[in-house]
């Protein structure tokens, strides 16, 4: 997300400039700044980069490493959540794998949260709650 002149902000340096922070997803076209872009300009702009890559890479697999931001607005966007209301939270942990497939115009999540990559590292890495 560009946050434009928040950019680098600490929250409290945020909040005694711009007031108190809102929630993102009850008003998802509102930016957090003056140059900033709202939450629904980011799920737009994932989705035309999903979109972008689909047309492109025909029939081939293509690997996107990213933060849990644009996996987020990628599960939303794609799957159509309604942007306001009462919703299950989505919180991928760290470095693990969402896969979608791209067929004949359509989007099909295939994996979410997908972390057996790390069963091996059990032992060296703290537990999620």
């Amino acid at each position: 997300m560009h946050l434009g002149e928040a950019d680098g902000l600490a929250l409290a340096a945020y909040e005694a400039h711009y007031g108190r922070a809102f929630d993102l997803l009850a008003e998802p076209d509102r930016p957090c700044a003056p140059g900033a872009e709202s939450w629904a300009a980011v799920m737009e702009r994932v989705r035309r980069c999903l979109d972008d890559l689909a047309t492109a890479h025909a029939g081939q697999t293509v690997a996107i490493v990213t933060h849990a931001g644009f996996v987020v607005a990628s599960l939303l966007e794609l799957l159509a959540v309604p942007a306001a209301g009462e919703r299950a939270y989505l919180d991928p942990a760290f470095t693990s794998l969402t896969c979608w497939q791209h067929q004949a115009g359509r989007w099909t999540l295939v994996s979410f949260n997908d972390v057996q990559h790390l069963d091996d590292f059990g032992e060296v890495l703290p537990s999620r709650p």
